[in-house]
């Protein structure tokens, strides 16, 4: 706290009045003693004593002056190191929280926590493109123009050369050559070099964190997923069906499971070359995929074995399902020379249990069903043989062997072959028979 202020003008006049009061006496003997000195000396000592006087005083005035100055420059400039220090700590921070995501879900988390912290007041949003569409990171608020579809025309204007619309700065973010997706910031009020500084170092870190998330997905799908089918792998598919048996059991919601293999595979295989196998087995992992829910797993369990995880479908959907997808397989025909290669399916049903989690031995119920389907089959294939005169049914559907978990009713149920002929569903639909439904309400 400073002694006297400006406001304290009235007491320090009183303060000289009164110094000059008490001091009058010795002040008039000094200047009898300097008009003596300068009569006696010839000088002019008190016009020099008062310029040397206000001289000093003004000099000092403007010292103190420069030195107060300094003092508040070297203050502001501690200060904006400070929030400089702390803002670029911030960055390190997220640069090494986003830099460290390694999927999709983990990079949108740190991304929407992130950014907005470094950017602070700013407004702004994200959006990544993959080969098959765009999708949000960081979605802008309800009142803004921007929308997802028009993220491709503004990531165009950003490569163009364009870095501003209306009130947005478009930041194009690229790894290898390869553009990922924009950020868009309000600059509404300008942004200053260091900020821009900043913009720009997240946004190669955000580049540089999709980059390594999108390889991470291509390995992992790489490394789950068979080559030559597009199915899931043997060990995929467990892991799967143990985690879908275990949101069955939280959500009580049904599970059910379809296993199939092909009849007379090693004689195409035999008889036509691996090749032509290859073949089939690739119509078979497209029919997989066309005719199911995307919401449905499609594994190869093994050669020409191949299951499929049903979630939220009932027993007697997925019977339908096996139906259906019995038809699909056997429309196969692949063309070599002047042959047409096509193929049998056995197939088999099983249900999960209410709160059941042993994976193994639900695949394995599927599997005996598959086998007293293939049983059957062959049986009936000798029975026809046997009698070439016995007309073949027309119009019906074939028998799918169907199993529940021992204890229930109807541990093995057959699909009657006198049921009318249903159309498959459309390709990569849904649909299922009329009247039935895939979900439990």
């Amino acid at each position: 706290m400073r002694l006297i202020e400006r406001r304290d003008a009235p007491l320090v006049v009183g303060l000289i009045a009164g110094t000059a009061v008490m001091f009058g006496q010795p002040l008039r003997f000094a200047l009898h003693v300097a008009e003596d000195v300068s009569s006696t000396y010839h000088v002019d000592l008190i016009p020099g004593f008062v310029i040397f006087v206000v001289v000093s005083t003004v000099h000092y005035w403007r010292k103190h002056r420069d030195a107060v100055t300094a003092i508040q420059l070297n203050a502001r400039e501690a200060e904006e190191a400070k929030r400089t220090a702390a803002d670029l700590e911030q960055l390190v921070v997220a640069s090494h929280a986003i830099a460290n995501a390694v999927d999709a879900e983990s990079l949108r988390v740190e991304t929407w926590r992130q950014i907005p912290a470094v950017l602070k007041h700013r407004r702004c949003w994200l959006a990544v493109t993959t080969r098959e569409r765009w999708r949000w990171l960081i979605e802008p608020s309800g009142d803004s123009e921007v929308t997802l579809e028009g993220a491709a025309s503004l990531l165009q204007l950003a490569e163009s050369g364009e870095c501003r619309h209306n009130e947005w700065l478009i930041v194009p973010l690229h790894s290898s050559g390869r553009a990922l997706g924009i950020l868009l910031i309000d600059v509404t009020s300008p942004m200053s070099d260091p900020e821009k500084s900043r913009v720009e170092t997240l946004a190669t870190v955000v580049a540089i964190a999709l980059k390594n998330v999108q390889l991470f997905e291509e390995m992992q799908a790489t490394g789950s997923c068979d080559a030559l089918t597009g199915c899931l792998n043997r060990g995929h598919a467990f892991q799967t069906l143990d985690r879908e048996m275990r949101r069955s059991k939280r959500s009580r919601a049904p599970l059910s499971v379809v296993m199939f293999d092909l009849d007379g595979f090693k004689e195409v295989n035999d008889r036509h070359g691996h090749l032509t196998g290859d073949r089939v087995l690739e119509a078979i992992g497209d029919i997989l995929q066309s005719t199911l829910r995307t919401t449905d797993f499609k594994c190869r369990y093994g050669g020409d074995e191949f299951l499929v995880i049903l979630p939220d479908t009932r027993f007697d959907s997925a019977v339908h399902v096996a139906d259906h997808l019995r038809r699909a397989l056997e429309s196969v025909a692949i063309q070599v020379a002047n042959a047409s290669v096509t193929c049998k399916v056995s197939i088999g049903v099983a249900v999960a249990g209410v709160g059941e989690l042993d994976a193994v031995a639900l695949v394995q119920r599927a599997d005996e069903a598959l086998y007293r389907d293939k049983i059957a089959r062959l049986a009936s294939r000798d029975m026809q043989s046997l009698n070439p005169d016995q007309p073949i049914a027309t119009g019906g559907s074939p028998q799918v062997t169907v199993s529940r978990v021992p204890g229930s009713a109807s541990a093995m149920t057959r699909h009657s072959t006198d049921e009318p002929s249903l159309p498959l569903p459309f390709p990569g639909s849904d649909a299922l028979p009329p009247g039935q439904e895939r979900c439990s309400s």
